[in-house]
């Protein structure tokens, strides 16, 4: 079972410099709570004006669906892009740590 810091720990040498790591996570996890705040609160809207939750469930399974399209756009626009095959999340260094000569 892959745990879920792998993609973020392989964009963040590649994206954002080798030693902001920890600002790196800071930021992602700050923006997950607020999502979710976002998320919860238009909820209770929703639920407050139809007296349903089922449009809320309706409009978090079309974000899903977006944010599914979206992931595949990005995943295909990045093809052919790593020096040594793997994809996110694998245990091989980066192309930019290949191309150092770290391996």
């Amino acid at each position: 079972m892959k745990r879920t810091d792998r993609p973020i720990r392989h964009l963040r040498p590649v994206r954002c410099g080798r030693w902001s790591g920890t600002i790196v996570f800071g930021w992602v996890f700050a923006s997950h709570q607020i999502g979710a705040a976002a998320a919860a609160f238009g909820a209770g809207v929703v639920r407050d004006v139809f007296g349903t939750y089922t449009y809320a469930w309706w409009g978090g399974a079309t974000l899903c669906g977006i944010a599914a399209v979206l992931s595949i756009l990005v995943a295909g626009h990045r093809g052919g892009t790593r020096s040594s095959g793997g994809g996110i999340g694998d245990d091989a260094g980066t192309a930019t740590d290949a191309a150092a000569g770290a391996h």
